[in-house]
């Protein structure tokens, strides 16, 4: 009898560790999915229903251990909603850290570099996976809500790509970017040198760094931008900076910039008025912030575009001329 109780005991022993080393070795077995898939788990689920949608969506698992290991790992009623993206193959293990911890699908917002508020708005309100609001507000509101410290939007808000998770509000974005553009101007405003320069707040120097990005994509032609304009600033002389007189026409500008345009009545026309206009045109990238603080030492007045992205510079209105029938007139 005692042999048969020690064999019977044994039995138990070893069926009880080998049933710890099959269900340790399904946790940890890779299942395959036949392609990547999107998966929400939504607010207000119970484990149940998770691991039915899961099966549903084609991942081979058995709900009753399924739980189990939930229960030892104590997550089964932490799950986290939100929309994640299952690999094509994953452990029941590993998939349980995913919903628990809450590693959701990241997805990405670009904002380019030389876009107005109305070309932002815009990309937000084309991403379905952003929660699109900022219409109901008005600028005011918008202003406030954000916590920005100028009485605009354009050019406040960094050029970067962001990541975010399906659903998240628009405001939540624009307010990182905000920050951004905040830490960077005020990183370089404290080291620009105000008194040599007609800058008077970092308002103007995004204002300035603004009309640079416009005018160019060429890194080393940005710091000689930035001298023409300061030198211009200096001498009281107007800007004449056609990205200006483009934004001020808006919708109305059909790709061909005339004279006619160069006259009309606008505060962001500096071809009639002096200094700098009212508020941003775009958003300028931390290359054109940098260009704006830091003009060469050159002594230039004017450039023209040479039709391949980069400036020619001249010293004399003559010489400017000579450039613009060379690049321009093609004469």
């Amino acid at each position: 009898m005692r042999n048969v109780l020690v064999l019977s005991i044994l039995v138990v022993v070893i069926s009880f560790f080998l049933a710890i080393f099959g269900f340790t070795r399904w946790s940890e077995e890779p299942i395959s999915l036949s392609e990547k898939s999107i998966f929400v788990l939504k607010p207000g689920q119970v484990f149940s229903e998770v691991s039915a949608q899961l099966i549903d969506q084609g991942v081979d698992i058995d709900p009753l251990l399924f739980y189990a290991l939930a229960k030892i790992k104590r997550v089964e009623g932490s799950l986290r909603a939100g929309t994640y993206e299952l690999p094509l193959r994953i452990s029941p293990s590993r998939l349980l850290e995913m919903l628990s911890k809450g590693e959701v699908k990241l997805y990405e917002f670009r904002i380019n570099e030389g876009w107005n508020f109305q070309q932002l708005a815009s990309g937000l309100r084309a991403d379905e996976n952003v929660s699109y609001t900022i219409d109901e507000l008005s600028l005011r509101e918008l202003v406030e809500r954000l916590n920005i410290e100028y009485p605009y939007i354009e050019g406040v808000f960094f050029p970067d790509t962001y990541f975010f998770e399906s659903g998240t509000e628009d405001l939540d974005i624009l307010s990182r970017a905000h920050e951004t553009m905040n830490q960077k101007v005020t990183a370089i405003w404290r080291r620009f040198n105000s008194e040599r320069y007609d800058l008077e707040s970092p308002s103007d120097l995004l204002v300035l760094a603004s009309l640079i990005e416009k005018e160019t994509g060429y890194d080393e032609d940005r710091y000689i931008i930035s001298q023409v304009f300061h030198e211009r600033l200096r001498r009281k002389m107007r800007l004449q900076t056609d990205p200006s007189v483009i934004f001020a026409l808006g919708d109305k500008f059909d790709g061909n910039l005339t004279r006619r345009n160069l006259r009309i009545d606008s505060p962001y026309n500096t071809y009639r008025k002096r200094g700098l206009p009212p508020t941003p045109i775009s958003y300028p990238s931390e290359a054109s912030l940098s260009a704006a603080a830091n003009p060469t030492n050159s002594e230039y007045l004017y450039f023209v575009a040479r039709g391949d992205g980069s400036s020619q510079f001249s010293k004399t209105l003559r010489e400017h001329n000579a450039a613009v029938r060379k690049y321009q007139l093609n004469r």
